[in-house]
């Protein structure tokens, strides 16, 4: 259930009891309503408070005898926030009820109720009207009677519609709704469920918490060489407050069937939040299943099991995160559900849980390996400590400290090859900024590192490591101002901004102990600058010689627009290292890394990235994207990816709405290197009532080692509440 039905529930009995508090009654009568029928007040009702407000076009009229004070035309009940109307309302003082009838509507901000018949008794607090219904938005309720109080209230042949009411629409319907406002409980008598006139639930009977979760339908259908015609859901029902249990089931004419569980999971109730999804699936696959990544046969028996888990604490000082992917082999999900493995090609497993201190961070980290076609570092576990940067008394300076503990291991796929070695490695540094106003900074850093090891290589069972660090950061900010009397391009000021930067950091003999270290954490492959402080470092088991010093040149350019505030129009980034040793293969300068972005309007935005050899003047990466969109009307992206004798890649991809309802979609991709299309892909989506998606996709392939060259894909989705 959503939180918008939640609220209304809530807010229904508060509804329906608007009248409740006190029956004495402030009349405000025309000047034409006799000044002696307020007099007539019994000594009680004067006596008490009067919070209500009662008003009407005709004069009031009331009943000495009976006790009863009659209101028609516009007939007006208020009690902030709640208004009431109605044809005629009757209040009798003398038995403490109230009456209304005819077109009544009650009203408060962003709710309005509509009944036939009210009738409350002040006693009992008790309130029933008939023929009545409301919404809020995605939320429609109505019945034929209601009665009750505020902490209990019954509703009889109520019938509850999520969005606009229509064939599809879900809809739940009971003889009898009983909703405990204390207990947040709901009771309900031959309950029957559904979209539109569809049943899908139908039972006697039923008790449970009104806090529980919201359903998820999905179904996919494709026709393709590879695969054959295929068909498939997922459906996660809310049979319970904090879990949706469901199926996924896909059928293959050419490979078989896919089938198995899945959850999901979550509360959001305080103090602590979580949320969950876990799903697995097998298949015997009669096709020909191939080859893995590493070249080896795939077995008949396939499968998957993905699962992702958050927790955290309402105050945010701790939180609990977990990932798990186990696959058969490297293909199963790319070969049976691409639309999972377009979101996560590489799977993880891993744990991790952090402590959030005002100063400090505390966290357990544990990775796994149990995919035998990947290569990872399984942590088993990993313990860190982290000190936030620390003021040193007045000194103006920052302490700043890490340290870890963790047993690794790798095991090298296809092979018996496995490294292991615990590991303790500490941090600590200590800076200090020296600046003036608005402009200049200077900021030494002094810093050590300390790794140990057991199970060292090379015939030491352990190995100590110490390192030093020392190095400065320093910039410089200038800018200038440009103010147009006149508005140009709608802009009314325009600033820019240049922030020269100068790093250097010196590790005397980072590279020692090679030969004795397990090369567990070492250089992943980067195009981007490394990372210069010692702290920072990942590949501390794989060091080379460090002596650099790290030029850099920002460049930005905001305005003020006329009619929007600020905005950033260009920024113009350069940045490149100097290596004073000679570890880099000759090299004594890094490619130059430029980065440009431009974005003179909310629907134009363009970003360049290049990386060039400045001893060879060669291009070694490009990267480009831009983007034209105009708001939720249509939208138009082209880059291109290019890396020196591996990538070359260009796409453009859009999207159309057609009406409110229909959008178009379509995305080229065209590979350079070997002059062919890899991609052509072109598809409608369509949105059929509030609650429901229908989508329709066709696709072209050139050089795909597992795909089919041509691809049909359907697929409907509810779209959840």
């Amino acid at each position: 259930m959503s939180r918008k039905l939640r609220a209304s529930l809530h807010l229904l009995p508060a509804i329906l009891i608007a009248a409740s508090g006190t029956s004495a009654l402030r009349a405000q009568a025309n000047a034409d309503a006799p000044a002696a029928a307020t007099a007539q007040e019994t000594p009680a009702a004067a006596a008490r408070p009067q919070p209500f407000e009662v008003t009407a076009d005709d004069p009031l009229i009331i009943d000495l005898k009976t006790g009863e004070g009659v209101l028609r035309k516009n007939a007006r009940f208020v009690m902030p926030p709640w208004i009431l109307t109605a044809d005629e309302i009757r209040v009798n003082y003398k038995t403490n009820e109230a009456f209304a009838s005819g077109h009544i509507v009650l009203m408060q901000p962003g709710l309005r109720v509509l009944a036939e018949t009210a009738h409350y008794w002040d006693a009992t607090r008790e309130i029933e009207v008939t023929d009545f219904r409301f919404g809020r938005p995605p939320i429609h309720v109505e019945g034929r009677r209601a009665h009750g109080t505020a902490e209990v209230m019954q509703f009889e042949d109520v019938t509850l519609i999520y969005g606009e009411p229509n064939f599809l629409a879900p809809r739940a319907t009971a003889s009898r709704l009983t909703f405990y406002a204390k207990e947040e409980r709901m009771e309900a008598h031959m309950l029957r469920a559904g979209f539109g006139v569809l049943p899908v639930v139908a039972m006697t009977g039923m008790a449970r918490d009104i806090h529980f979760p919201k359903l998820e339908w999905e179904s996919r259908a494709g026709l393709d060489s590879t695969l054959g015609l295929h068909v498939g859901a997922s459906v996660y029902a809310p049979l319970q407050p904090a879990f949706r249990p469901g199926i996924n089931l896909d059928l293959f004419s050419k490979r078989g069937v896919l089938v198995g569980p899945g959850l999901r999971y979550g509360t959001d109730r305080a103090p602590h939040f979580t949320s969950g999804a876990t799903d697995f699936a097998w298949i015997n696959d009669s096709g020909d299943p191939g080859q893995d990544s590493l070249g080896r046969p795939i077995e008949d028996d396939r499968y998957f099991w993905t699962w992702e888990h958050h927790t955290h604490a309402e105050d945010r000082q701790w939180s609990l995160n977990g990932v798990m992917g186990l696959w058969s082999d490297s293909a199963v999900v790319r070969d049976f559900r691409d639309d999972l493995f377009h979101r996560n090609q590489e799977p993880d497993t891993f744990v991790e849980g952090s402590l959030n201190g005002t100063s400090y961070i505390l966290s357990a980290f544990a990775r796994a390996q149990v995919n035998d076609f990947q290569l990872g570092v399984a942590r088993l576990p990993e313990a860190r400590f982290d000190l936030l940067p620390l003021a040193l008394g007045q000194t103006g300076a920052l302490l700043e400290m890490q340290a870890s503990a963790s047993a690794l291991t790798e095991d090298t796929p296809g092979t018996n090859l496995s490294t292991e070695t615990d590991r303790f490695d500490a941090y600590a540094a200590v800076s200090r900024t020296f600046s003036s106003p608005s402009t200049l900074s200077f900021t030494p850093v002094v810093g050590g590192r300390v790794t140990h090891y057991t199970r060292a290589e090379n015939g030491r069972d352990t190995y100590t490591r110490g390192l030093g660090e020392v190095g400065f950061d320093s910039g410089f900010r200038a800018w200038s101002v440009k103010e147009f009397e006149k508005p140009v391009l709608g802009l009314t000021r325009v600033r820019h901004i240049v922030k020269p930067t100068l790093q250097y950091r010196y590790v005397p003999e980072a590279d020692k102990g090679r030969d004795y270290i397990p090369d567990l954490d070492r250089a992943a492959f980067l195009t981007r600058l490394q990372p210069l402080g010692l702290g920072d470092r990942r590949d501390i088991d794989d060091l080379g010689e460090v002596d650099v010093v790290r030029l850099g040149l920002a460049n930005t350019v905001e305005a003020q627009r006329e009619d929007y505030g600020s905005t950033r129009l260009f920024e113009l980034n350069f940045a490149a290292d100097i290596h004073l040793d000679d570890s880099h293969d000759g090299d004594s300068t890094s490619d130059l890394q430029t980065e440009l972005r431009v974005t003179p309007a909310g629907w134009f935005d363009t970003w360049l990235f290049l990386r060039n050899d400045l001893e060879n003047l060669e291009l070694n990466e490009l990267n480009l994207r831009v983007m034209l969109v105009d708001s939720t009307v249509w939208s138009l992206g082209f880059d291109g990816n290019y890396l020196i004798d591996d990538i070359g890649q260009v796409r453009l991809f859009g999207r159309a709405a057609l009406n409110e309802a229909d959008e178009i979609y379509g995305r080229i991709v065209y590979d350079t290197r070997e002059s062919r299309f890899n991609e052509i892909r072109i598809g409608l989506s369509r949105r059929v009532t509030q609650n429901w998606q229908l989508g329709l996709g066709a696709v072209w392939r050139d050089g795909q080692t597992r795909e089919s060259d041509f691809g049909l894909k359907a697929e409907v989705r509810f779209l959840t509440f």
